[in-house]
């Protein structure tokens, strides 16, 4: 009896502790540092302890616009911004896709500064879920020096988590993005966790080059690249071999290859600036989701005549469930266990995974009858 007194008292710690961490809250005042204020207060914050995410500052420079929706907090030296989405209740039953943005080389700043990271994209991201087009969590993770790399991505998938259990984020519609140096953290971050991204929108992303040999291994996860003839970070053939490589193994890659733009190709990628009016920035992010499975090399959807499809969603997932649809519903695919599956009837089809033998079912695809989206990932650039 005292052993078993003795580990409900250990379980109710641990849950005090965890329950601790669940700091988040999108009615967080925000404050701005202010050195001369007393230590430990809200405008001058101590330290917080290691693994404890805690609420934080920010100072405020270049942003010209009311950016309060965007919270403060900080995280093992990492400062980090996020908005929650509209009309947020916790006690729904809910579930937010999350939106993570690597900044470029020009953001970086100590972590009292905690502001420019929302430089680009914040602005026009937050006019969007204003304006029903997509609704969400966006994370604003800032660098104190360029280099975004493993260090910091443990650190996002351990918010990310945290949002997941007390936040109701949904951990199969995360979203990676960047641009420049943050182009290149979006590629990597859905490169090292191919299990957690769900598509990855990069602009002009630097040293891009370096990522090829790690394309077999995130081949599944679609991603959008934006790059200028006229930029030397990447240069045009560094971004087009990437492109090319990642096709080349199969990959869904849709290019936003801008022949007279420099390094600032966002603008256009994102629909501020586009000359054909073309913009699908909020449906790339709708139509986000680990289960939507890769048609390998395009194609469009199934219909009669021959099919010989590659289908796949990531490896590393516990258990996969495969479906096929040829008129009379769904049903389920026998011996079809694995991540990736030879469709040779035409019919829709489509896969749910198990993160975890201990994990309910992921959700159905969003688009089972088509070949993963293709709309959106066409073989061709503007």
């Amino acid at each position: 009896m005292k052993a078993i007194l003795q580990s409900l008292l250990a379980l109710l710690l641990l849950t005090a502790v965890t329950r601790a961490q669940n700091v988040f809250n999108p009615n967080d005042a925000v404050y701005t540092y202010n050195a001369n204020s007393a230590a430990g207060s809200n405008t001058n914050p101590n330290t917080p302890a290691w693994n404890t995410i805690a609420k934080w500052v920010r100072t405020v420079n270049r942003i010209n616009w009311d950016a309060t929706k965007f919270k403060c907090y900080y995280y093992n030296g990492m400062a980090f911004r996020l908005r929650f989405p509209n009309n947020y209740n916790p006690a729904n039953a809910t579930k937010y896709p999350v939106v993570v943005f690597y900044h470029g080389g020009g953001e970086i700043g100590p972590v009292t500064d905690n502001e420019d990271q929302l430089y680009w994209g914040a602005q026009l991201f937050e006019q969007r879920i204003n304006a029903g087009e997509w609704n969400g969590f966006l994370l604003f993770p800032q660098e104190t020096t360029i280099g975004w790399d493993d260090s910091y991505f443990s650190r996002i998938n351990n918010l990310i988590d945290t949002l997941q259990r007390y936040n109701n984020a949904d951990p199969d519609r995360t979203v990676t993005m960047g641009l420049s140096s943050g182009g290149y953290g979006a590629i990597a971050h859905a490169q090292a966790y191919p299990q957690r991204i769900a598509s990855c929108v990069s602009s002009s992303p630097e040293a891009v080059n370096n990522l090829i040999n790690n394309i077999p291994g995130s081949v599944h996860i679609p991603m959008w690249i934006s790059n200028g003839g006229q930029d030397s970070g990447p240069d045009p053939y560094a971004a087009n071999t990437f492109v090319t490589s990642l096709r080349g193994n199969g990959g869904n890659c849709y290019q936003t290859y801008l022949a007279d733009e420099g390094h600032i190709t966002w603008n256009f990628q994102w629909g501020l600036n586009y000359p054909s009016g073309k913009d699908i920035l909020s449906d790339w992010w709708n139509g986000a989701h680990k289960a939507q499975p890769l048609v390998f090399n395009g194609g469009t959807a199934f219909c009669a005549g021959t099919v010989n499809a590659h289908l796949g969603i990531s490896a590393g997932f516990a258990a996969y469930e495969w479906q096929y649809d040829n008129g009379g519903g769904f049903s389920t695919i026998g011996g079809a266990t694995t991540n990736e599956y030879q469709a040779t009837q035409p019919g829709k089809y489509r896969v749910r995974f198990q993160r975890d033998a201990s994990s309910g079912w992921s959700a159905w695809p969003p688009n089972p009858c088509r070949w993963s989206r293709s709309i959106l990932y066409t073989a061709d650039s503007r």
